[in-house]
């Protein structure tokens, strides 16, 4: 009987912390690492016609972005001019930790693709900044990939392949 109420309680809460939740599948990875733990501070912030700003929290583990139903709702409204996914990437170094401030303009396409996969690049690393161009005033360019396309960032030369 203990086992049985147990496991109705367990049940009721994972289904009320699962109610109202809209998940998005997207991965990110940054500087070709899948960002695992390393985020926080995670929003969407929605700029509308009028240029008035509103932050959406959301949470986010590799492949899952999870957005309250009313926020979702918000995200699709027509009043949107754009949206931005803003977050904190926390790297740990020899010399010690870094932190990243992200803004990444989403699309509101991404939100009903079977998956996303945001790829994001340090151009101040020696890796990339022979490579990538970075976006007006930052230092990280990003690409994204969904089925059937993807938004490729024209490169200054070709990243070496494996496969050669």
């Amino acid at each position: 009987m203990k086992i049985l109420i147990t496991y109705l309680v367990t049940l009721t809460i994972f289904t009320l912390s699962c109610f109202g939740q809209k998940s998005i599948n997207l991965i990110m990875s940054i500087d070709n690492q899948i960002a695992v733990g390393s985020l926080s501070n995670i929003e969407i912030t929605l700029i509308n016609h009028d240029d008035i700003k509103e932050s959406i929290e959301v949470s986010y583990y590799p492949g899952n972005l999870s957005i309250s139903d009313s926020g979702y709702k918000k995200l699709l409204s027509a009043d949107i001019k754009y949206m931005l996914l803003t977050f904190n990437y926390f790297e740990n170094c020899k010399s010690g930790q870094k932190k990243y401030n992200y803004e990444i303009e989403v699309k509101k396409s991404w939100l009903e693709n079977h998956f996303t996969v945001l790829n994001i690049y340090n151009t101040n690393k020696r890796q990339y900044k022979n490579v990538y161009m970075p976006l007006p005033s930052k230092n990280y360019t990003y690409e994204v990939i969904y089925p059937g396309g993807s938004v490729r960032r024209v490169t200054k030369k070709m990243l070496s392949n494996d496969c050669n």
